[in-house]
């Protein structure tokens, strides 16, 4: 069947036009930031600028968060919110909007009457990716910690990262996606934004929305992945499929969660799928995670506090044998 050439240009049409109108609005949003949060987001070692309710704006470079000693006036912080709004197609609900923008920011605001004026955070997508070695010569891991991550890369074991929100577990997801042995993989990625990438040259990296993560994973075993990485684990579904598939000839793979330990990370997973199944599989839990990694914030500075290995489940708690 042979496509109307009029339908074609009209469509082409369309597709130029939007281009053009999202272009004029992320300037727009752009020139709405101000120099002190452009300046922010120059930094490639940023990661977040947040703006609090009494207007000072505060970003954090290399996990330490200061204030820029420069106030976001009232009017401009209303303007940012609805640009940001018209991009994301999304109103502005309960006081509150969250969006994720095309250039890989993540967008949170709350606004009055939750707050005094309005406050903002924005999550900037990585730009430097920190090799393992350079953890090690920051201070921000020791070299057994690194050399043990290493060789479970090299080894293919399923590894888990836990921490905290802004502890830095993509940064460290990045890391371990730098080492040679992903590189050298065909790695299947999925996320909800563009923030893990790897550099290898066999790489599937596809971005939630259309599809749920488990339905993504599920669509990776027909796609001959090495490695399946998912960005971050936050529901029942996705943990089931990325166990499942840990235990099923897809050893290699790499995840993050929200936990305050390694044991609560794995309890973390645990607590996930028994939301979405009656019979929790601790057992199961415990074989397919081979390394568990616990990242932390203290005084600013991001640190691995400690790197385990789970051993079984006694009825109660994991056991597990520490690595490093």
């Amino acid at each position: 069947m042979t496509m109307n050439p009029k339908i074609t240009s009209v469509t082409s049409l369309i597709a130029i036009n939007d281009e053009e109108s999202l272009r004029r609005k992320l300037e727009d949003l752009e020139d709405a930031y101000g120099e002190a949060i452009r300046d922010a987001k120059r930094d490639i070692d940023c990661t977040d600028i947040n703006v609090n309710d009494d207007g000072m704006i505060w970003s954090t470079v290399a996990g330490v968060s200061a204030p820029t000693g420069v106030i976001l006036p009232e009017h401009a912080a209303k303007r940012i919110v609805m640009i940001v709004s018209d991009i994301d197609g999304q109103p502005i609900t309960k006081a509150s909007l969250n969006a994720n923008l095309p250039t890989g920011e993540r967008f949170a605001a709350f606004l009055p009457p939750l707050v005094k004026r309005i406050t903002i955070s924005i999550r900037l997508p990585p730009r430097r990716i920190y090799t393992l070695e350079e953890y090690v010569a920051g201070g921000r891991m020791t070299e057994r910690q690194a050399g043990v991550l290493s060789q479970a890369v090299r080894d293919r074991k399923n590894i888990l990262v836990v921490g905290s929100t802004g502890a830095g577990k993509t940064t460290l997801a990045n890391g371990l996606l730098a080492e040679t042995a992903f590189r050298d993989s065909r790695t299947c990625i999925v996320q909800d934004q563009r923030e893990l990438q790897c550099s290898g040259s066999n790489v599937v990296s596809v971005v939630t929305g259309v599809m749920t993560p488990r339905e993504v994973i599920r669509e990776f075993l027909r796609h001959n992945p090495d490695r399946i990485v998912v960005g971050e684990i936050r529901d029942g579904h996705t943990s089931e499929e990325w166990i499942g598939a840990c235990n099923t000839g897809h050893p290699g793979g790499l995840s993050t969660t929200h936990a305050s330990s390694a044991q609560l990370g794995l309890r973390r997973i645990a607590s996930l799928i028994g939301k979405v199944t009656v019979n929790v599989d601790h057992h199961e839990i415990a074989e397919a995670i081979d390394a568990v990694v616990f990242i932390t914030k203290e005084g600013g500075r991001r640190r691995v506090v400690e790197i385990v290995a789970p051993t079984g489940f006694d009825g109660k708690k994991y056991l597990t044998d520490t690595l490093a």
